[in-house]
């Protein structure tokens, strides 16, 4: 077909497609009856269904063509803006072309719907330390079925976990007790939005012993770094313990002083200025405490060295976010290429924000977050339920949601089933409604 037509300037061939354009009517019939001759005398007929004759639009390979240039189809492709630029060069050209397919993509509700992940962002870093336990951090985690708690402290690098009988907040309390009593009262608290860390229980602790908190931003544990990886290395600790049924004392002393890397010293002169001492043979001088001039200095810069290179490991892909206001309108992930529309109530930091997604609201990191042109259809209703993905958000969990629901609708919210170890199902206690 190509062959056949080549020599008509006003005609584009792609397989058995076939595009004529003119700049008037008249024109562009005299080039449509040349064209069906040329057709007619190679022995080709035509499908009168699929043919459109003097249209002002038309769609062809994906586009829609018309007097203001070509956008995708909506039926068709959505191959992005950088494939929707490379295909349109092909065969046309005009004046603003690539801004022009730049703003239509950006304006597609389809394309702004099912766009890839977010790039990696810039890390954020922390500012570091004063003195030891000023910022602590903590979680809980679970082996082999029982749970744990583990606090970690920022500067000197310590960790501790605690077995606990109930994962409830009231132990929780209990035990991070235990520990500031030991080693002083933090002025900042880190963890996630566990519900543990977010009751009122909790909040009214930190707030009677004088504590700031920070929680890290839902489906983004990398804001809790700091907690995470006293989580890994004390699970890979009580594996090995396990393995060659050592004592998991012995084995966190034998970590607390060890020294790290050149400079930075071990756990233990950086948390009280000298060695511990072990069942390794050491000098006495070791073991008493020894205040040297500058160290503080000396140890924040190296930390302050040692962050900033595990910051810049991975500085060739990673993008600084946009900046986000209140009352701005955005896309929240939902799900692998799922994208739902909402409005920005407050920003609770650089990297957080407080977000209106149809009746709920939500709050969500930017990584999982992006600005948007396409318009949002009113009032930012969805359907799509939020769905768990190991990197990106997932299922809404009930008590983000639960401020949603008028009360009558409340007592109508199933619990999920629970079964105790024997196999035996928990049934809730039937009380009289009086």
């Amino acid at each position: 077909m190509s062959e056949l037509l080549k020599d008509f300037d006003n005609v584009e061939c792609s397989m058995d497609d076939i595009l004529i354009f003119a700049n008037s009517k008249a024109e562009l019939n005299e080039v449509v009856d040349k064209v069906m001759k040329r057709l007619f005398l190679a022995g080709l007929k035509l499908n009168e269904e699929k043919c459109v004759l003097s249209a002002e639009k038309v769609k062809f390979l994906g586009h829609i063509l018309d007097e203001n240039g070509v956008s995708p189809d909506p039926e068709k492709g959505h191959l992005g803006i950088q494939s929707s630029l490379r295909r349109a060069r092909e065969s046309f050209y005009w004046y603003g072309m690539t801004a022009a397919i730049e703003d239509t993509v950006k304006k597609c509700r389809v394309c702004q719907e099912t766009q890839p992940n977010k790039p990696k962002e810039t890390v954020l870093m922390k500012p570091i330390p004063d003195y030891p336990f000023q910022r602590v951090a903590s979680d809980l985690f679970e082996f082999n079925k029982k749970p744990y708690i583990v606090i970690a402290d920022s500067y000197s690098g310590f960790y501790d976990f605690q077995k606990l009988q109930h994962p409830t907040t009231r132990d929780c309390i209990e035990v991070l007790k235990r520990w500031f009593s030991v080693h002083g009262v933090p002025e900042v608290f880190e963890s996630d939005n566990g519900s543990q860390y977010a009751s009122k229980m909790f909040n009214e602790f930190l707030e009677s012993w004088g504590i700031q908190k920070s929680r890290s931003s839902p489906y983004h544990p990398q804001s809790n770094g700091l907690a995470e990886r006293a989580v890994e290395a004390s699970k890979v600790l009580l594996k090995r313990c396990q393995k060659d049924n050592s004592d998991i004392a012995l084995a966190l002393l034998n970590v607390r002083n060890t020294p790290r890397e050149a400079g930075l010293m071990s756990i233990n002169q950086r948390l009280m200025s000298r060695t511990t001492r072990s069942l390794l043979p050491s000098a006495t001088s070791s073991l008493k405490p020894r205040v040297v001039e500058g160290a503080t200095e000396s140890l924040t810069g190296l930390l302050r060295e040692k962050k900033t290179a595990a910051a810049n490991r991975h500085i060739i892909s990673q993008r600084s976010p946009p900046s986000m206001n209140p009352g701005e309108d955005v896309r929240v992930q939902a799900g692998p290429r799922k994208w739902v529309g909402g409005k920005i109530e407050k920003m609770v930091n650089p990297r957080s924000a407080i977000i209106k997604v149809g009746e709920k609201t939500i709050r969500r990191n930017t990584i999982h977050v992006h600005p948007t042109s396409a318009e949002l259809p009113p009032p930012f209703k969805s359907s799509i339920n939020f769905q768990s993905n190991a990197s990106c958000p997932a299922t809404l969990t009930r008590r983000e949601v639960v401020h949603s629901f008028p009360p009558s609708t409340l007592q109508m919210i199933k619990s999920p089933e629970v079964r105790m170890r024997s196999g035996r199902i928990v049934k809730p206690i039937k009380r009289l409604n009086l």
